[in-house]
């Protein structure tokens, strides 16, 4: 495959995940980015139907430069404050270098490796806005997909990300419900197939295997929800569509490997087999990343389970949504719940209820990032008393895990 990253060039960047370890040497804490090349970013041709090359940039987060480092705080505060403004950017002047540095880049969603940068200069650069995607309107679910037997949702084990699968062995066409993953599952031991401590598990691959086309929906564009569509591209050229929330704007999607298949999605519902998921567009009370976002509510005969994403229990109660669809759920019983946000403090707080006690899960999706903590002592121990069966699995592999039926 032609390598794009040039010798010597610009690279201009957002923030796609915060102080998470680099999935290579040297493994160090890192600021995370999306970036583009400069004639892409001078001609807006991430804005374009067909999109461009975007690359994942991960520079490292430690003591070594102090004053970097506290660029990279800036940067990271201004991202997350400045709301719907995706008009900063992050200017990454760079050279290649013949050894392992702190900095490295490879195009997303293809097999490249990294290349290894030497950076030279970093300033912050007002830009272009990136567009959302365009809103989906031929979403029909598939009618001969309604008769489909024996269908079940699966949570799989990812590391810091989320990842679940509606599927059937005996069907050909299954839904990823978010594709993430994370510390301690790396893209190096994903594509690999091996890891430090030997061979790598990996159940979500044998569960997909059969798959001919896979519908994926995205809870929001963090890139702990949607990395596997990366490390894997055998996995993505089986992918048709790749839903994100709607007015959402994602710069990674605009890849031109994705983009005529990235769309946005408001509520909307899809089905396989006896298994109903309706897709919610929240409406939050706070406009941030993880508050715009898609809540998924999967019902199967008498069974429920809900995949809201980064979306806590408090922030689905306050949901402003004129119908009452989102903080309606709270007034609802479970049988398996993804516990939002990874586990974080806040999902201790006014946690959901199971359909049936010490049944019903309460599945943490989750990894070991010194930073983030979790899952919390705080959630485990509040879904507990709230009577689930916690599901917690630290692994550097991929497991599989049974939510419904």
């Amino acid at each position: 495959m032609e390598e794009l990253i040039p010798d010597e060039g610009i690279f201009y960047a957002q923030i796609d995940g915060d102080f998470t370890t680099q999935d290579y040497r040297p493994y160090f804490r890192c600021l995370r980015l999306t970036g583009v090349l400069k004639e892409s970013f001078d001609g807006e041709a991430f804005n374009e139907a067909s999109g461009c090359p975007t690359f994942i940039i991960d520079l490292a987060w430690n003591g070594s430069h102090p004053m970097r480092n506290n660029m990279f705080r800036k940067f990271f505060w201004l991202d997350e404050t400045s709301g719907e403004n995706s008009a900063r950017w992050l200017e990454l002047k760079f050279c290649r270098s013949l050894k392992v540095t702190e900095y490295y880049a490879y195009e997303a969603f293809t097999d490249s490796e990294p290349v290894y940068l030497e950076v030279t200069s970093l300033n912050f650069v007002e830009g272009p806005k990136v567009t959302s995607h365009e809103l989906a309107t031929d979403v029909i679910p598939s009618k001969a997909d309604k008769l489909v037997p024996n269908v079940e949702l699966k949570g799989f084990h990812v590391g810091q990300g989320m990842c679940s699968l509606v599927s059937s062995v005996g069907h050909d066409h299954g839904y990823l419900l978010d594709a993430g993953g994370g510390t301690p599952v790396l893209r190096e031991s994903y594509r690999n197939g091996k890891h430090f401590g030997g061979a790598f598990i990996n159940e979500l691959r044998t569960a997909i295997d059969h798959l001919q086309r896979i519908t994926v929906v995205l809870s929001h564009a963090d890139c702990d929800h949607w990395r596997i569509l990366d490390w894997d591209t055998k996995l993505l050229k089986k992918v048709d569509s790749i839903y994100l929330p709607k007015g959402r704007p994602a710069l990674v999607f605009n890849s031109d490997r994705v983009k005529l298949r990235s769309k946005g999605l408001g509520d909307h519902q899809f089905w396989l087999g006896d298994m109903q998921m309706d897709v919610l567009r929240s409406e939050p009370y706070k406009s941030d990343k993880n508050g715009h976002c898609l809540v998924i509510h999967i019902k199967q005969l008498k069974k429920s389970a809900l995949l809201p994403g980064d979306y806590v229990y408090k922030r689905m109660l306050d949901d402003c949504r004129s119908d009452g669809a989102i903080s309606a759920l709270g007034k609802m019983k479970f049988d398996a719940v993804v516990v939002p946000h990874h586990g974080d403090k806040a999902s201790a707080e006014h946690v959901f209820f199971p359909r049936r006690k010490d049944q019903s899960i309460a599945f943490f999706s989750a990894g070991d990032h010194e930073g983030y903590g979790h899952p919390t002592l705080l959630s485990i121990d509040a879904h507990n008393l709230n009577k689930f069966k916690v599901v917690d699995k630290l692994t550097p592999n991929i497991f599989a895990h049974k939510l419904l039926p």
